[in-house]
């Protein structure tokens, strides 16, 4: 370590020549080495000879300034500009750093102007170099994590460093440059120990004072509130998002009870759910049906995985959308063909026997020639007879003379209609987030059903093709759209934000609170970039803050309130390639993954059929080649041991 400063003060340092004499001498008295160069007008003939920059050469000016100006450019940020140490600087201190480094004042003007896009009067070393500012940001969480505060990291390093060499601890509370090094045995592994021990060394004295760390208390401080606010977030968060699978589980464990049941979804639902055969049904139809089929899950769950959109009633096509689809088509067809009552002159048409009943196969045979082609019609038989007869009569096509199903159910995607549709709401509202929350997400669930989206698509006077615009969004013909379908991008920033404050203090709600310095409710801009930037969050606050601002009715639209922003806290992460969240280690839906995995059973080579065995010794081979196990076994009584 000593080394490489020895190294660092034999290279040549530019120093700008209308610097005064009580300024230059700190850096002056760094280079009392044999051999040293000093250049005292070449770099503030550069600086003053460069024209006022435009707004994208702006950065990289100021990057040259502080790479020019002799050290590391984190140490010139701090020793010119951010003396504090508070992480930001205002105008009067940016000027005051550049007149340092030999920079005109009507430079100065121009440049801050640039570097300030935002307008919100502050700047930050991220704004210059975003990596070293992350960087240094890595370091003081890590020593906020490590030390209670300055006298403590400093009395830890000595200590550290007079064990390894067999030293008394010293009574002076400085450190030197190799005793600083020790930070490496308290488990700091991103290196660059020497530029760090110059940016410490607050007064170049050689050494680091408790002064170099004076940020230190703030960093324990946040630190110690961060853990408590977390730790209640947690328990929160944990608690929705098993709630939330536990309401997926008994939705799905529903859907399997149902098939193993009936045979299938459709005959469920007519036969034991819609007993009214409105196709739709209500919380109290469901539990009723629930008592009566004796089914032993959660109901209250299970309504709340059914209702997903809390509009009081479930639909059909919410319990299995691709069957509805289905459904819906051949009804449209049989329309088109029998008019609009088609249940009677349709079963006319197939019973060409007239025995007033037909089998599955003559179904499927006779609409296909009719002219309804569809993979799934050999299935149709057993979907339409509700009372399981085997057989098909004219009551069980009844049903398609009252259903009116969604429009979406039968339309084709329309996507030059779905992009009219983005314009309009970004024309209406000036931001995706904002019109999804205002016309589309109004409870602020990460879901629009069809019929929000209907009401968006009238208060946008929509003039497309509405239900071609639903279906190029809903690609997955769930029913449901999110604001990951209507705008990628603003949903990933979205995530982006929250999975940061998740991972740094437990939920969105918590991180506002400590965001949230003077307890006032309220976020300006400059207070949110401000805390973001200082707590490690490297995304664009200026997007968020638009984004997030967006509350009907909140009379400051400067201003970011909690309940603009704590909705993220209800919204899932996307972790799997499609967006489907990942079970978690060690989960249930984890385990039956990995028990479906050791029951795979197949034929890979003619003969009796096997179950394929994991490998137990060989990471890289999930199955063991040449071991099978055909899964025989007998019923018999197993024979004495004294009859052998």
């Amino acid at each position: 370590m000593a080394d490489a400063i020895r190294r660092a003060k034999t290279e040549p340092i530019k120093v700008p020549h209308n610097v005064t004499r009580r300024t230059t001498a700190p850096l002056l008295a760094q280079v009392d080495s044999p051999g040293r160069k000093l250049t005292l007008s070449r770099m503030s003939e550069e600086c003053l000879m460069v024209p006022v920059p435009s707004t994208q050469d702006a950065v990289g000016v100021v990057k040259k300034l502080l790479g020019n100006s002799g050290g590391f450019s984190l140490q010139t940020w701090f020793r010119h500009f951010d003396q504090n140490l508070n992480g930001r600087i205002d105008y009067e201190e940016f000027r005051h750093g550049l007149q340092l480094l030999g920079y005109t004042d009507e430079g100065a003007n121009k440049l801050w102007t640039d570097l300030d896009v935002d307008g919100c009067g502050e700047i930050t070393f991220d704004d210059i170099d975003a990596e070293q500012s992350q960087f240094w940001t890595c370091f003081r969480r890590w020593c906020g994590d490590k030390f209670d505060g300055p006298r403590d990291m400093i009395m830890r390093l000595k200590q550290c460093y007079a064990g390894r060499h067999g030293l008394t601890v010293g009574r002076e509370e400085t450190l030197s440059i190799e005793e600083f090094d020790t930070v490496r045995q308290f488990g700091w592994d991103k290196g660059f120990e020497a530029m760090l021990f110059s940016v410490l060394d607050s007064d170049q004295s050689g050494a680091i004072s408790a002064s170099g760390l004076s940020w230190l208390p703030g960093e324990v401080h946040r630190r110690m509130i961060v853990e408590e606010s977390k730790t209640k977030a947690l328990r929160m968060s944990v608690l929705r998002a098993k709630n939330k699978t536990a309401a997926e589980f008994v939705l799905r464990d529903f859907k399997t009870f149902l098939r193993k049941t009936f045979g299938n979804s459709f005959r469920a639902w007519r036969r034991a759910l819609d007993a009214d055969e409105t196709m739709s049904v209500g919380k109290a139809e469901l539990f009723k049906a629930c008592r009566q089929l004796d089914w032993p899950g959660d109901m209250r769950l299970l309504w709340k995985a059914l209702d997903h959109d809390g509009s009081g009633l479930t639909t059909f096509e919410e319990l299995d959308p691709s069957c509805a689809q289905v459904l819906a088509r051949f009804q449209e067809w049989a329309t088109q063909t029998w008019g609009p009552k088609p249940a009677r002159a349709l079963f006319a048409a197939l019973d060409r026997t007239r025995r007033k009943v037909i089998n599955y196969a003559q179904f499927a045979k006779e609409i296909s020639s009719s002219g309804f082609d569809h993979p799934d019609v050999r299935h149709m038989g057993a979907w339409f007879d509700w009372q399981d007869k085997k057989a098909l009569n004219v009551d069980d096509f009844l049903f398609l003379d009252t259903w009116k199903p969604p429009e979406w159910l039968t339309a084709s995607p329309d996507e030059e209609a779905a992009r009219e549709f983005k314009r309009l709401l970004v024309t209406r509202h000036g931001h995706t987030l904002k019109g999804w929350r205002a016309i589309l997400d109004k409870d602020n669930s990460n879901c629009c059903n069809w019929h929000e989206f209907q009401e968006a698509a009238k208060r946008l006077k929509c003039r497309l093709d509405v239900t071609g615009a639903w279906l190029a969004l809903d690609k997955d013909h769930t029913g449901f759209i999110t604001l990951r379908e209507v705008d990628a991008d603003a949903h990933e920033r979205l995530m982006e934000f929250k999975r940061w404050t998740e991972q740094e203090f437990g939920g969105v709600k918590s991180a506002f609170k400590i965001l949230d310095k003077d307890s006032s409710g309220e976020l300006t801009y400059k207070e949110f970039r401000s805390a973001c930037r200082l707590y490690g969050f490297s995304g664009d606050t200026k997007s968020l803050f638009d984004a997030f601002d967006s509350v009907s009715g909140h009379k400051d639209d400067s201003t970011l309130i909690i309940r603009e922003v704590s909705f993220l806290d209800d919204w899932e992460i996307p972790t799997g390639p499609d967006g489907e969240g990942a079970p978690p280690p060690g989960s249930a839906t984890e385990r039956r993954g990995a028990a479906a995995e050791m029951l795979e059973y197949g034929t890979p080579v003619p003969g009796p059929g096997a179950y394929r065995l994991p490998c137990a010794f060989a990471p890289d081979s999930d199955r063991v080649p040449g071991c099978r196990h055909t899964g025989a076994f007998t019923l018999g009584l197993r024979r004495p041991a004294s009859a052998a």
